[in-house]
């Protein structure tokens, strides 16, 4: 199907054309490089207003507020085995899925993420040294610095846990963001995602262009994995917020 829609004109705000992106059914999961680049660039500025701090780094952007609404993991197996997390960011969703649940174990992390040299040079990772530590030990955590859509096909079915949160609206091409962590699980793995999902009608988003609607996610979770864990759906959503996904599976 093709989507028509009225366009602003040259040397108006670069993020004004994202609704020039949108299908009207799930919205935008194609990112043009040059908005891509822009988005970052923003994020990057934010995070040196003051985002990237010390008391930040104790929360792990929001981790508190994933662990919460994870219901402490509890979904989770408590043998996770070999362990990737795609947009893992400093500080890694999984070191506070291991704070919440002490009795799990993982025996290596696979780290994926474009910005890792970043992190590094930072010297506030939770994988510094090239281990993580966990509620057993020091795990070497191996390092991938790429985005989702560029995981070599090595990769793909090692994994007997693969975690994404909140990764998908900073990519710049989420069908291949999806298929990667659907490929990098082997059958029967365990899936966590968490990501927010948009009114497609709510304005345009400088840091996050990819904006997709519930229904998308919906229809791609269910489809892929068997769903074993949802949250309460009463939850305080931001303004552009349509819903917030949580969600652990198995892939079928």
């Amino acid at each position: 199907k093709v989507f028509k829609t009225k366009c602003p004109v040259a040397g108006s705000r670069a993020y004004d054309a994202d609704r020039c992106l949108i299908h009207p059914e799930y919205g935008s999961a194609v990112i043009p490089s040059k908005r891509w680049l822009a988005a970052q660039a923003a994020e990057a500025q934010l995070w040196r207003r003051g985002g990237d701090t010390d008391s930040h780094a104790e929360v792990g952007d929001r981790a508190q507020l994933h662990v919460k609404r994870f219901d402490q993991y509890r979904m989770l197996p408590r043998d996770l085995g070999k362990v990737a997390e795609v947009g893992a960011g400093p500080w890694t969703q999984t070191y506070f899925a291991l704070r919440a649940r002490p009795d799990a174990r993982l025996s290596s992390l696979t780290v994926i993420d474009p910005g890792i040299p970043g992190y590094l040079a930072a010297g506030k990772s939770t994988y510094q040294n090239g281990s993580m530590a966990t509620g057993d030990g020091h795990k070497p955590v191996h390092l991938l610095p790429v985005g989702a859509e560029q995981v070599p096909k090595d990769y793909h079915g090692s994994f007997d846990t693969v975690i994404m949160i909140n990764c998908v609206e900073h990519t710049f091409n989420a069908f291949a963001t999806l298929y990667s962590a659907h490929s990098l699980l082997r059958p029967g793995g365990t899936f966590v995602f968490q990501e927010r999902s948009v009114k497609l009608a709510s304005g345009a988003q400088l840091y996050h262009p990819v904006r997709l609607n519930k229904r998308f996610f919906d229809w791609w979770l269910d489809t892929l994995y068997v769903r074993n864990f949802s949250p309460p759906k009463q939850m305080r959503l931001k303004h552009f917020m349509e819903a917030e996904t949580y969600f652990i599976g198995r892939k079928k």
